[in-house]
């Protein structure tokens, strides 16, 4: 009768050695899902940032560009103007 109750015993501590590692890496999972999210929202401020700076540099270029147009609408004038007197 001794060895059936020492036999159980063992069983019981494996099943319980077992759940407590399933328990443990379920915490392990979780917390890491938790603290992945929290590192999202730093991820989602540096796009927040990154559209900004490209806000910046299209307005940039557009105000170029429409430097470069003026600048060829006057050569094109000037050439007009040439043509008019030969």
């Amino acid at each position: 009768m001794g060895i059936i109750i020492k036999f159980f015993r063992w069983i019981f501590e494996k099943f319980a050695g077992a759940t407590l590692i399933v328990v443990l890496g379920l915490a392990a999972g979780g917390l890491w899902l938790f603290l992945r999210d929290n590192v999202d929202f730093d991820l989602d401020q540096l796009r927040q940032d990154a559209k900004r700076t490209i806000n910046g540099e299209r307005t940039n270029t557009r105000v170029a560009l429409a430097d470069v147009q003026q600048r060829m609408d006057r050569q094109a004038a000037e050439i007009r103007a040439k043509q008019g007197r030969v």
